[in-house]
């Protein structure tokens, strides 16, 4: 934090901060704390946008967004088309950055080996893979691993309709099939 602290204040210093975008986050979650794990807490990180010429400010939201992101964003920014021959996973976030749109998109996605983490803002599934489906919650509107309620065993109509839309998803976001060792499966 004081790293970034010095050099924001380098590029105010050499006045380009109505020239400059800087985004600050982490590439997974927090030792000791899920790093590492597929879980939120394995892939929940902060993400902290700041250019005054270009961001709205808006304080802590609780918008959806990963680092699959960056690259639509910053491609955004400079007016530079995404490359048509790669598949991009990422969104733009300047529409929500610049107060143009109020929300960013509907759900993200993580992964370690096998394992995948999907969440909307409401519904999180955990630790899931080809072999066996994890562990479901209905998060209501927290983000903070308080308050879930796990409803993977559920057949309410509200967590079925949830269960479909993370399947039709799933289906489009493979994982591996790895065996108890972490070799790939036949």
């Amino acid at each position: 934090d004081k790293l970034i602290g010095k050099l924001v204040e380098e590029v105010e210093n050499a006045g380009l901060r109505e020239k400059t975008i800087v985004i600050f986050t982490g590439d997974n979650g927090t030792g000791g704390q899920g790093k590492g794990q597929p879980t939120e807490l394995g892939a929940r990180v902060p993400m902290i946008v700041w250019g005054p010429a270009y961001v709205k400010t808006r304080g802590s939201v609780m918008e959806l967004t990963d680092l699959s992101d960056v690259l639509p964003t910053l491609c955004d920014w400079a007016n530079i088309p995404l490359p048509k021959d790669k598949p991009i996973d990422g969104v733009s976030l300047v529409p929500f950055l610049t107060g143009a749109s109020e929300t960013t998109r509907n759900w993200i996605f993580s992964f370690i080996a096998d394992r995948r983490i999907l969440r909307t803002k409401r519904w999180l599934l955990e630790d899931n893979s080809p072999l066996h489906y994890g562990r479901l919650y209905d998060c209501g509107d927290n983000r903070d691993g308080t308050r879930y309620k796990e409803v993977t065993n559920s057949d309410d109509p509200e967590v079925q309709e949830a269960k479909d839309y993370f399947n039709q998803l799933l289906e489009k976001l493979p994982a591996p099939k790895l065996d108890h060792d972490g070799s790939p499966t036949e």
